[in-house]
């Protein structure tokens, strides 16, 4: 079924890792509200998908929830069979991640090993076997953030594994393409909803910029991208306000 101007993404199924809540929530409806179906990703937030898929019903659009551990290749391969039985997979969002804090001298082995098994082997993981489930083609969209470029000495794991996110971004768009494309959004500090604690993030003086966007803003550019055509694919796309400008 092709999609309308109303629908862009009618008879498409998208997978949102991390969607149960927070921003990965928001992508998920945003594509619903776009025509696609949902398939639901979490990990231990039983009660937080089935809300979300609640929502997701009430649009209209068909639904799931698979737990799996996207940094466990066994977790992701399940997860992918259970996107075949529903009907097959059409985009990826590769949107869970963690945010382990200390210093850097500080940092354990274990949580510099956990920012880089969900942030990073778990974009892998998805993507490649996500990829394979593609037959037809597909979008393959890897939210990064602006760590990736600033240094923030108190998050270095999980700033160096979003520095990795860009090359596999990079790296899987040239091995995908032209049949999927891949493509990155490096979103700044956004709120999820009022009172979030990122309103409290000290930010540098970015001037007459916005300092702060919304998840809102980060869903309509996931349903922009999976609404276009094939010819951009490996782009990293900024969406901070212009704050790397100041």
């Amino acid at each position: 079924m092709d999609g309308s101007p109303m629908n862009p993404l009618a008879g498409k199924i998208a997978l949102i890792t991390g969607s149960a809540e927070r921003v990965g929530k928001v992508v998920a409806l945003a594509l619903a509200q776009a025509g696609a179906d949902i398939i639901v990703n979490h990990l231990n937030r039983k009660d937080a998908a089935e809300a979300t898929i609640a929502e997701i019903e009430a649009v209209g659009r068909r639904a799931i929830a698979v737990e799996a551990d996207v940094s466990n290749p066994n977790d992701v391969d399940r997860m992918m069979a259970a996107a075949e039985a529903f009907g097959g997979l059409h985009i990826l969002v590769n949107s869970a991640s963690n945010f382990v804090t200390a210093p850097f001298d500080e940092l354990l082995y274990d949580d510099w090993q956990a920012s880089l098994s969900v942030i990073l082997t778990g974009a892998f993981l998805c993507t490649q076997q996500g990829a394979r489930r593609m037959r037809g083609g597909g979008k393959i969209i890897n939210v990064i953030g602006i760590s990736a470029t600033e240094n923030w000495p108190d998050y270095a794991s999980h700033s160096v594994a979003k520095a990795g996110l860009v090359k596999l971004t990079e790296v899987a768009a040239v091995a995908l393409g032209p049949r999927i494309q891949v493509n990155g959004i490096s979103p700044g500090t956004l709120l999820i909803n009022e009172g979030d604690a990122h309103d409290s993030v000290e930010l540098p003086d970015l001037g007459g910029l916005m300092p702060r966007g919304t998840a809102e803003d980060l869903a309509a550019l996931v349903v922009a991208l999976c609404s276009s055509g094939d010819y951009l694919t490996g782009a990293i796309i900024p969406l901070d306000g212009g704050r790397r400008l100041v």
